[in-house]
């Protein structure tokens, strides 16, 4: 019977690189200052590089929320905020500008519509809502 072929020998991995020693942080001193600061560059810097080229929906409602300007911003931004708590961001900012399209003048006009006609506006956010 011919010998089987022999499997490459498997290394077993290297150990992991320790982190630096968190420095004490029981006092207020100018190296636990430093040192936080510098690993919360670092951090913002992976965050940074991950994030180059790429598009979330998270990307999408900073820009929505940013766009909003006039006397309704502030409540349109809630609603906004409100909505993407119960449902995905991509649902919330869809069922906002039917709202905005619908009740310009913000707050007034959504509490004329009532919660019925409120709802038969954005009937998107039932469909989308993910508990």
């Amino acid at each position: 019977m011919p010998e089987a072929a022999k499997r490459p020998r498997v290394e077993p991995p290297a150990k992991p690189v320790e982190p630096p020693a968190e420095p004490d942080c029981s006092t207020t001193s100018a190296d636990c200052s430093s040192a936080r600061v510098e690993c919360w560059l670092q951090e913002l810097e992976l965050i940074r590089r991950f994030r180059s080229g790429r598009r979330a929906t998270v990307d999408d409602f900073h820009a929505f929320l940013l766009s909003l300007h006039g006397p309704a911003a502030r409540f349109w931004a809630l609603v906004a905020c409100l909505l993407s708590v119960q449902c995905r961001d991509v649902v919330a900012l869809e069922a906002v500008k039917v709202l905005m399209r619908t009740c310009p003048g913000g707050a007034a006009e959504v509490r004329q519509a009532g919660p019925f006609n409120t709802c038969r506006v954005a009937p998107s956010v039932d469909e989308g809502a993910s508990l």
